[in-house]
């Protein structure tokens, strides 16, 4: 069995091929729809018979409501007790300590671990998608990084701060990616978000 640098065996993606020609698209329908000239009613007006609406029926007799239970005072309020934080609150913070001590010692595959892990908990938590992305630049992922910032911006809601920290995330991926179009329109968006 041969023995391969790091222990992985080489990976050849073959499902693009570099000759590959574009298939032609499928011809285009023969179907012609026309629309209908003037529809023909399958009942002719002249012999529908017109029937006149049944009489009202009598009114119901009126029955006395009977008298209202006697009222119990209310008691005192009691003393406001505080919402129980979410049960994954407490997850989602130590996954995210978790995070922050792995980009600290560089290990930024844990990092990402950890902040899926916090995801899946908390899906609608724009600033984890933030950090994620961010993540995802640091490795080089361009492509994924521009897409975790373009779903934290659809979760950030008003936060416009975070808004701009993501386009400013998209104009740098888009620029290590080629894209120096993109990345100049991303950089103002940043821009006018900061106004």
């Amino acid at each position: 069995m041969p023995s391969y640098p790091g222990g992985a065996a080489p990976v050849v993606d073959r499902s693009v091929y570099r000759n590959a020609q574009p298939q032609p698209l499928p011809p285009q329908s023969t179907v012609e729809v026309t629309p209908l000239q003037q529809p023909t009613p399958i009942v002719p007006e002249q012999q529908i018979a017109r029937v006149p609406p049944p009489p009202a029926p009598a009114p119901a007799p009126v029955q006395p409501e009977p008298p209202p239970p006697a009222v119990q005072p209310a008691p005192p309020p009691a003393e406001p007790t505080p919402a129980p934080e979410p049960e994954g609150n407490k997850a989602v913070v130590a996954l995210l300590d978790n995070a922050a001590e792995a980009v600290s010692t560089g290990n930024l595959d844990q990092a990402a671990s950890a902040l899926e892990r916090a995801l899946r908990i908390e899906p609608r938590n724009a600033s984890i998608w933030h950090d994620l992305g961010q993540i995802r630049l640091h490795q080089r992922k361009f492509t994924q990084a521009e897409s975790m910032a373009e779903k934290s911006n659809g979760l950030a809601g008003g936060n416009n701060a975070l808004k701009a920290r993501n386009w400013r995330l998209i104009a740098v991926a888009r620029r290590a990616a080629g894209d120096t179009a993109g990345a100049d329109a991303a950089e103002a968006q940043a821009v006018i978000l900061e106004r």
